[in-house]
């Protein structure tokens, strides 16, 4: 997965207006009680957390403590965990930091995570940016439907996230990221299809995973 293909794909059908005007016809039926009080009252406080935490991606989009940033890291920290320490080496020589691969796995993870990630958020901004997103999103010059739509896009893929990857979506929830899971779920959904089959295929894992010597999240 390079990170030319993610770049690509970041934001790619984020705000589908024939569908997301669907979604937001049903979200809005729920916001207003249709489908009871707890559900309105989930809704409620979702959409108070989507709109603020989308705002703060789209704001905050260049800056490496921004939710993108933090939401990359976050993922590709889990990613690299699991990785041997053979491909590590690999990765570690390709990116010019072999020498500190000899002293600690550890150190030379976290660096190999910055320094991807670091490009992962530049790209994701430079999507953002070239795509006119802030005024977009942040403005609300979409309309009401469509933003409920987009609400319910968050949601929704929050919940798959907690469904399939638990781990990543406990701690992007605790940092009040998880309901912009989804401006990265596209780019990401074959980082993450290989994690989930190291619980499914174990060989068929390791096979994928040996692979990477070639085909490392850099370009």
């Amino acid at each position: 997965m390079y990170l030319k293909e993610i770049s690509t794909a970041v934001f790619d059908g984020i705000i589908s207006i024939p569908t997301d005007l669907f979604h937001g016809v049903i979200r809005t039926y729920e916001d207003v009680g249709g489908k009871g009080k707890k559900v309105r009252l989930e809704n409620l406080e979702e959409d108070k957390r989507a709109l603020k935490i989308i705002e703060n991606a789209i704001k905050y989009a260049r800056s490496d403590t921004g939710p993108i940033a933090q939401i990359v890291k976050i993922i590709l920290e889990e990613f690299y965990k699991d990785i041997p320490d053979s491909i590590i080496g690999e990765v570690a020589k390709k990116l010019g930091v072999g020498a500190v691969y000899m002293g600690s796995r550890t150190t030379t993870q976290a660096i190999i995570v910055k320094i991807v990630s670091t490009k992962l958020t530049n790209q994701i901004a430079i999507k953002i940016v070239s795509k006119n997103f802030t005024r977009g999103i942040v403005g609300f010059s979409l309309g009401a439907l469509v933003i409920q739509g987009v609400i319910e896009k968050a949601s929704n893929s929050a919940k798959e996230l907690k469904r399939t990857h638990p781990e990543i979506y406990r701690k992007l929830r605790e940092r009040d990221l998880d309901m912009a899971f989804f401006l990265v779920e596209k780019p990401f959904s074959k980082l993450l299809k290989l994690m989930s089959l190291k619980k499914t295929n174990i060989d068929r894992y390791n096979e994928q995973v040996k692979e990477l010597k070639n085909e490392i999240i850099l370009d």
